[in-house]
């Protein structure tokens, strides 16, 4: 299906992230995938998969947040977002009435760490890995 509304697509400007009871206003990226861990059955006498078999699903995904954001998470985590306890992220995106919201299942971060670079005018910002239950 092709959501299009007046010939205008969805921009970054349409997202908003909400975790923690309120819209985060410094996330700067987010990426989420659903996976299933899929096999083909192979057969003896026949050189092509006869079937498939699926096991579980699998969800991951990369949070970006802007410094200040991050270091608000690690204070309020007691000096780790490791320590935080699994929580839902909503990803809404709005366009002239138009609302299509996912929310993230019980979200853990998986790793912290920093990255700064000489020379570079850019914010700062940390990417976090994240691990979730479910994609609703």
């Amino acid at each position: 299906m092709d959501v299009v509304i007046n010939q205008e697509r969805f921009s970054p400007a349409d997202v908003n992230v909400t975790f923690f009871g309120r819209i985060v206003p410094g996330v700067s990226q987010i990426d989420y995938k659903e996976a299933q861990d899929v096999e083909e059955v192979m057969v003896v006498g026949n050189r092509n998969a006869a079937g498939w078999t699926s096991g579980n699903f699998k969800y991951s995904g990369e949070i970006v947040l802007l410094e200040e954001e991050y270091l608000g998470l690690k204070l309020a985590a007691g000096g780790s977002i490791l320590k935080l306890k699994p929580f839902p992220i909503t990803i809404t995106k709005v366009k002239d009435g138009l609302v299509l919201k996912e929310t993230l299942v019980n979200v853990k971060f998986t790793e912290s760490g920093t990255s700064v670079q000489g020379g570079s005018v850019s914010a700062l910002q940390r990417r976090l890995p994240i691990k979730f239950f479910d994609l609703k």
